[in-house]
């Protein structure tokens, strides 16, 4: 008889967090990187024409050294300076926030945003699969890194709130994201469990009116906005 209590407070609380939580995301695709993909703008890199065979032991778990996914000097210089500055990045939001925001994305879920959307972005190019990724540079020269995913596929946190709140669907988000977590389990193809997620949410849209599109990328950079931290804070708090 005592657990009874306790079990409805402890989901009281939970219904409150995620309230609170829900209320912290900033839908602005212009702030928020969960939802608008740009690379070359200095925190993300488009990571998709490189080698591959490289992106393909990337995707299985290996440990690739990046003069093997970007076999050319030019655009490995170029690409270097980026890495150095993203991972000076991530040690100062560790310090200050304890939060590392970077991240592998696997495939880009795209649709259009009306006008009434209240945001300076004309589309969504959210990413649709993400994954921690270790970014380790490989002697003293500053010249190699070598990249390694460190943590299981998680889907796009962000992307079921967007489509509610900015395009007024009926995305049910537990059901999302138990989709997703079986989707991922069912497969252990990124690039097909990515395509598969963003086929069942092109779904939900076509079925009031609306398109979507699924842009096969590998991406690596920063998918956070300001206040993520103390947004997942507030989920794991009640775990």
């Amino acid at each position: 008889m005592s657990d009874a209590p306790n079990a409805e407070v402890l989901a009281a609380v939970r219904k409150r967090a995620e309230a609170w939580g829900t209320k912290l995301i900033d839908l602005n695709p212009s702030k928020n990187s969960l939802l608008l993909f740009r690379p070359g703008r200095g925190t993300q890199i488009d990571l998709t024409d490189c080698d591959a065979e490289a992106l393909r032991r990337l995707r299985d778990g290996d440990r690739v050294r990046l003069s093997h996914i970007l076999p050319e000097d030019d655009l490995r210089s170029r690409v270097l300076k980026q890495l150095s500055s993203l991972r000076r990045k991530v040690a100062q939001l560790e310090e200050e926030q304890g939060f590392d925001p970077l991240r592998i994305a696997f495939g880009l879920f795209r649709t259009s945003l009306t006008a009434d959307a209240r945001t300076r972005a004309a589309e969504l190019r959210a990413p649709v699969l993400l994954s921690s990724v270790d970014l380790t540079p490989v002697g003293n020269s500053g010249r190699e890194f070598s990249l390694e995913l460190t943590d299981e596929l998680e889907g796009n946190p962000v992307l079921p709130h967007a489509l509610n709140r900015l395009l007024g669907l009926p995305v049910d988000v537990p059901e999302y994201e138990e989709q997703v977590h079986t989707l991922i389990e069912a497969t252990s193809d990124r690039r097909e469990c990515a395509a598969r997620v963003a086929e069942y949410l092109s779904n939900i849209l076509h079925a009031t009116g609306l398109s979507a599109s699924f842009e096969d990328i590998v991406g690596l950079g920063f998918f956070n906005y300001e206040k993520y931290p103390m947004v997942r804070d507030l989920q794991e708090s009640t775990e």
